[in-house]
């Protein structure tokens, strides 16, 4: 049995499926906000699902159907199996990335790392989105499969990140392992979110007349490490404003 866990929705419009075998679960978590911290997988789900459901009362998501049941999925992996894990370099996904791990680490499975093949530094943080099918199946080609150290690392970031302890986080940022090529300025800006993304987005309205549009599409090509969407930075945004 193989499963593709995609970072999201949009991944799917050019996922090659025609070209990959096995069964696709959706990652429409957004853990890089709100409460990560339960005692119990059950409780987990229900904290989030209350969370986004306050947070984000527009969304039409049922949380219990369409974002823990697509993690759930991974449960049915039995030894011998394979998991592709389609994830971004930035932030966001990153913390996806690791809460995914922090499931698998365990099972007896051959674990991959499918992430965005991309030459030139100034698009590393646009990730799958400007793909083509072709694309991506050329980075499924370059799949890195995860070792126990790369999985007890990705399980070690999670804890630290849902703990909020900066400073082994800190200490994992400087673990070199080629499955999280970009660690340490992933950690460094999650230990900085508090303060840089507000600092970022003063600088960028300080004395223009600008529409969230153009600050958003700076604030992004700025810091697109963070990987946050229009509908995050307009919370931010808002706050500062307010």
């Amino acid at each position: 049995m193989t499963i593709h866990v995609l970072t999201g929705d949009a991944l799917l419009n050019n996922f090659p499926e025609g070209k990959l075998k096995g069964s696709i679960a959706i990652s429409r978590e957004c853990l890089i906000e709100g409460p990560v911290t339960a005692n119990s997988l059950e409780e987990f789900w229900n904290q989030r699902g209350a969370y986004l459901k306050f947070t984000y009362p527009e969304s039409d998501i049922s949380y219990e159907d369409d974002v823990a049941f697509e993690f759930e999925k991974l449960n049915d992996l039995q030894e011998g199996d394979e998991v592709n894990l389609w994830f971004e370099h930035d932030l966001f996904c990153q913390v996806n990335l690791w809460f995914t791990i922090s499931l698998l680490h365990e099972k007896k499975i051959a674990v991959y790392r499918v992430y965005p093949v991309i030459d030139d530094p100034d698009e590393l943080w646009e990730g799958f989105g400007p793909m083509s099918p072709r694309e991506l199946f050329k980075c499924y080609e370059q799949k890195i499969l995860l070792s126990p150290e790369d999985l007890q690392l990705g399980k070690d970031l999670w804890s630290a990140y849902s703990a909020s302890d900066n400073e082994t986080l800190e200490k994992l940022s400087a673990v070199p392992a080629k499955a999280f090529p970009y660690l340490k300025e992933i950690c460094k800006a999650q230990i900085e979110r508090p303060e840089r993304p507000v600092r970022v987005l003063k600088e960028i309205i300080n004395g223009k007349n600008l529409s969230f549009d153009e600050i958003f599409i700076e604030f992004s090509e700025r810091e697109g490490i963070y990987g946050l969407g229009d509908t995050q930075v307009q919370r931010i945004y808002d706050q500062l404003m307010g």
